[in-house]
């Protein structure tokens, strides 16, 4: 009976640690993008459980349109990724960096040029692992 009471216990001791969650992220990810304008014509980028969301309306990255987004990762390791493709129709050069932060810590950038009446793209990645 004893050894009966003591594995009960184990078991609902195990059922109550193992339904105690943290909700608090193990990292933030912010993807962003220095020198947003409205001749981007595409962002990409990687999402929390894999998989990738791409952006042809500038009003559906970050606030409304803002230049950054950021995710709640709750599985490390997360391989964040932004990519950007930008159409130049003005008549001077754009340059635009994308930068992957890691809880505000800057961890990766990449800078594109694109020429005047031109076209270009590019991507940055980074792995989030666990510290």
């Amino acid at each position: 009976m004893r050894s009966l009471k003591a594995l009960l216990l184990v078991l609902v001791l195990s059922m109550l640690l193992s339904s105690c969650t943290n909700d608090d992220p193990l990292a933030k990810v912010k993807y962003q993008i220095s020198g947003f304008d409205n001749s981007i014509t595409q962002i990409k980028y990687n999402i929390v459980g894999g998989g990738s969301i791409t952006v042809t309306n500038l009003s559906d990255f970050g606030n409304g349109g803002g230049d950054s987004r950021t995710l709640n990762v709750n599985l490390l390791p997360f391989d964040a990724k932004l990519e950007v493709a930008a159409n130049n129709a003005t008549s001077a050069n754009k340059q635009y960096v994308l930068k992957i932060l890691v809880d505000n810590q800057p961890k990766a950038s990449y800078t594109i040029d694109v020429p005047p009446g031109g076209s270009s793209s590019g991507e940055v990645t980074y792995t989030v692992e666990a510290n």
